[in-house]
């Protein structure tokens, strides 16, 4: 027996017709695998929907804020 009961995905939103496609507003540049994928397997950034079963998007974890310190004068 498959441990996926809702579909493939791990969210349970979707069906067996949308198994494969990001989440609604998502593409493959907001994933955090889209490097691989796209050297790999040639994916682009406007893609919708994923090659790999189940589906493997993962949203692109928030990058922190530049924390720079600006040092020497402000009007170079």
């Amino acid at each position: 027996m498959s441990a996926w009961r809702h579909g493939c995905c791990t969210d349970k939103a979707c069906t067996g017709s949308t198994c494969m496609e990001l989440p609604v507003g998502e593409t493959c540049s907001d994933c955090a695998h889209f490097k691989h994928c796209k050297v790999f397997y040639g994916h682009a950034a406007t893609d919708t929907y994923c090659d790999f079963f189940p589906r493997r998007f993962r949203p692109m974890p928030a990058t922190k804020a530049d924390t720079r310190i600006q040092i020497g004068p402000l009007d170079v």
